[in-house]
């Protein structure tokens, strides 16, 4: 659905690039759903043997995604009023007022970037359409080198913030399509979250002393590697008392 709507909405010679570039990401979603919806119940229905009433598939269906619908529907109140306010735009605005330092752009912004996902429960329209132009704006101010840097720290941030944030569409989704209890679903994923950002605000911290992305890579995976064996060697301790 997403290459026929880019397809129609393609003006010209059509191609992959141009299909992606005019989808319609969210009509393509709902027909998509509705078309797997409609297959997966058509299947149902060709089963052999006893099984349950078309009907009280349905029902039961529906009953079972109320949590999510109703969740979905708070998280994008908390989501609406939080634009209304502007959060985003009063964060965006401390960032351009503190004097920075040029060193550490790249993991100031993956700080603040995380943060704001983590208050507005999403990645790209509360913080990736705020704080990429802020961003880039900023860094070529100060070293046009640090456009890319300052930018992979924005989109890091915002999605570690979101895989964080309990008002997530993602999390929310992904926790009610696994049949788990949304609190638990993000309590479970902040270890991962964590042990990830704090890999990557090592590797900021060390790029903005160094300059050398290349260290900084290195760097963000031994932190990864220590933390694992750290994690390891505990568990083996905790096995061996018991």
């Amino acid at each position: 659905m997403m290459l026929l709507t880019g397809y129609l909405a393609t003006e010209g010679t059509a191609t992959i690039l141009t299909m992606f570039e005019n989808t319609n990401v969210n009509l393509s979603l709902f027909v998509g759903g509705l078309i797997a919806v409609l297959i997966g119940f058509v299947l149902y229905l060709l089963l052999k043997g006893k099984k349950l009433s078309g009907w009280k598939v349905i029902k039961d269906g529906s009953l079972s995604m109320m949590p999510a619908i109703y969740i979905l529907i708070l998280a994008w109140m908390i989501g609406s009023i939080i634009e209304l306010i502007d959060t985003g735009g009063y964060l965006a605005k401390l960032v351009e007022q503190f004097a920075l330092n040029v060193n550490y752009l790249s993991l100031i912004f993956f700080i603040i970037a995380g943060f704001m996902a983590l208050a507005t429960g999403t990645s790209w329209g509360g913080t990736f359409g705020i704080m990429l132009p802020i961003a880039a704006q900023i860094a070529v101010v100060y070293d046009v080198e640090l456009v890319l840097p300052a930018m992979a720290a924005v989109l890091a941030g915002s999605v570690f913030g979101d895989h964080c944030s309990p008002i997530s569409d993602t999390s929310i989704l992904s926790s009610t399509g696994a049949g788990a209890n949304h609190l638990d679903h993000v309590i479970t994923q902040l270890p991962y979250a964590f042990i990830s950002a704090f890999a990557a605000g090592i590797g900021y911290f060390i790029f903005g002393m160094t300059g050398i992305i290349l260290i900084s890579l290195i760097s963000t995976l031994v932190t990864v590697i220590v933390i694992v064996m750290l994690v390891i060697w505990q568990k083996n301790i905790s096995v061996g008392k018991q």
